[in-house]
């Protein structure tokens, strides 16, 4: 498990209290937030500021106060206004549901929760369901990569950026819906959710991002929205339970090894609006019987295609 590694106020007290167990700290200590081991574990209320204060954490961009709060640790960006779910050494990767809140106070202040951070549950296994406040803007990389029992999450509205690979390795994940609004996709989002079998995409969703559906061994079907203007790198790699996806009228492109070895894919139909389509798109596809084409572009994809299927012209 990475752990970034947290400042407390004074480090050999609290050195010595983790080793000790000891529970009888000094008022003097609790104020400056050792006393680690009688960390809040409810959510608060604001009236009860800088309860789940333990000290500060150090990131790429500097020093920042850290609560803690039902296991999860909150750097406080004071020059922002708000507040980002952040991995540390003081966070609890031990529990099966997190609650993030969406605000905490500190010293008199109100600060949003606005982001997961990168790698924030990376690696909780016993984890097995996460809610988001609607507070929630960013997801980042990796923040939920290799939760191999997180069953249920939910994406809020409010999210207009998700970072590279941020559910991969959810190995339990059967679900998942992404709201509308997000600007942002990030690669491998899904990349070995090998449980996954429904997967609800947004309407104004322009493209598949690369190896978005990469090893998703169980997915059987998908919709496309109409929104979709290109499928990139290895989107579908691997799918080798994908029987039916229907690609929509106003697709551009499909990338490089789009559809590589979903192995019981037996028809595919490609719009007329697609321009450009990588030959090894369908390699590997052993079940694949009819490719279908516009009729006036049947000779382009039979010279093109690398696939033993029949081109079909429509």
């Amino acid at each position: 498990m990475r752990k970034l590694m947290v400042a407390v106020c004074v480090m050999a007290a609290l050195s010595a209290l983790m080793m000790s167990g000891c529970k009888g700290q000094t008022s003097s200590e609790q104020e400056n937030g050792i006393a680690v081991s009688e960390m809040p574990t409810q959510q608060p209320s604001l009236e009860e500021e800088d309860e789940g204060y333990v000290g500060t954490v150090t990131l790429d961009d500097g020093d920042h106060p850290l609560l803690v709060y039902g296991g999860v640790g909150y750097a406080v960006y004071e020059s922002e206004g708000v507040a980002k779910v952040q991995n540390s050494i003081a966070s609890d990767d031990t529990l099966e549901k997190y609650e993030i809140l969406d605000k905490v106070s500190y010293e008199g202040m109100v600060y949003p929760v606005t982001e997961i951070s990168v790698e924030a549950f990376y690696g909780y296994e016993t984890v097995k369901e996460i809610v988001l406040p609607d507070s929630i803007v960013k997801i980042g990389a990796n923040a939920f990569d290799v939760c191999a029992g997180l069953e249920k999450i939910n994406i809020p509205d409010s999210v207009t950026e998700i970072g590279d690979e941020a559910f991969s390795a959810c190995a339990s994940l059967k679900s998942i819906e992404f709201p509308e609004g997000i600007k942002t996709w990030g690669t491998g989002l899904l990349f070995d959710c090998t449980s996954l079998v429904e997967c609800d995409l947004p309407d104004d969703m322009p493209y598949i991002p690369a190896e978005m559906f990469t090893n998703c061994s169980a997915l059987k079907k998908l919709e496309l929205p109409e929104s979709i203007k290109s499928i990139n790198f290895e989107a579908f790699w691997d799918c080798e339970s994908l029987e039916d996806i229907v690609l929509p009228e106003g697709l551009v492109s499909i990338d490089t090894r789009a559809f590589y070895n979903c192995m019981v894919l037996k028809e595919i139909t490609l719009p007329a609006s697609l321009s450009s389509c990588a030959e090894d798109v369908f390699e590997f596809c052993d079940e694949l019987e009819t490719v279908r084409v516009p009729a006036d572009k049947k000779d382009h994809y039979e010279s093109h295609l690398t696939t033993t299927a029949q081109i079909v012209g429509y």
